[in-house]
């Protein structure tokens, strides 16, 4: 059994790399197997996605992110960020005040997310972004 679940945590890793963060629970509702682990990390879950972070905490951890890797510059532009607060929980939301944007892709967002998520405490949980 251990066998199998290894090989398609394998399998879902490789079809949604951006989901790399989200646990994987094996249950068996017909023999009644690891249902209690399961609902325990639900309840983990929910409380990581209901944290609150100040503003100096977040920042701080962004500071430490943008040291490790800046945004790419685009044109004759550099791209900025100046500071972020939280404004919402479940999912946790952040609003990143920027000089531009557009200059934020895509892969920079996910370069952040998973900064934030190794430096405060939702590991396992999806964080949103607007710049």
């Amino acid at each position: 059994m251990i066998f199998f679940q290894k090989k398609y945590n394998k399998y879902i890793y490789q079809c949604l790399p951006g989901l790399s963060f989200a646990p994987i629970s094996f249950i068996s509702a017909k023999n009644n197997e690891r249902v209690v682990p399961m609902i325990h990390l639900a309840l983990d879950l929910y409380k990581q996605a209901n944290i609150r972070v100040s503003t100096s905490d977040l920042n701080k951890a962004l500071e430490e992110a943008l040291t490790l890797h800046r945004p790419t510059r685009k044109k004759s532009k550099s791209p900025k960020i100046y500071y972020t607060t939280q404004v919402s929980v479940s999912p946790p939301t952040f609003i990143l005040f920027v000089n531009d944007p557009k200059l934020f892709d895509s892969d920079y967002e996910r370069y952040l997310a998973n900064q934030l998520r190794n430096k405060l405490p939702f590991p396992e949980i999806p964080l949103k972004f607007h710049f």
